[in-house]
């Protein structure tokens, strides 16, 4: 159904139901993103919880946010040097002649 359509169907009121709703009760991928994260927080702190630093063996509560990060801006990677590049692409070739002298789809 188009823009165009929906006004001609659909009365103010019912889009004011619609809005309440979707405040009380909100849907969409967004929301379903948020339940995982509320998921993954709850099974990660019942395995222990997350660690305070890579070398710690001190643990904090997962929050719902260590999983969704939709508010957070994303962090670009470094860019990769013309030597990692190269030395990328080279293992790739050798895997995939290793496959191929192995007898495997490349």
């Amino acid at each position: 159904m188009t823009v165009r359509e929906l006004e001609h169907r659909m009365e103010a009121a019912e889009l004011n139901e619609w809005m309440v709703y979707f405040v009380r009760e909100p849907w969409g991928p967004v929301q379903a993103d948020l339940r995982a994260g509320t998921i993954a927080a709850a099974v990660w702190n019942a395995a222990g919880g997350l660690p305070t630093s890579p070398n710690s063996k001190k643990t904090r509560a997962a929050k719902v946010t260590d999983f969704f990060r939709l508010y957070d801006s994303p962090t670009p990677d470094a860019p990769q040097t013309a030597e990692e590049q190269i030395q990328i692409f080279r293992a790739l070739a050798d895997g995939n002649e290793k496959r191929l002298q192995d007898g495997e789809d490349a």
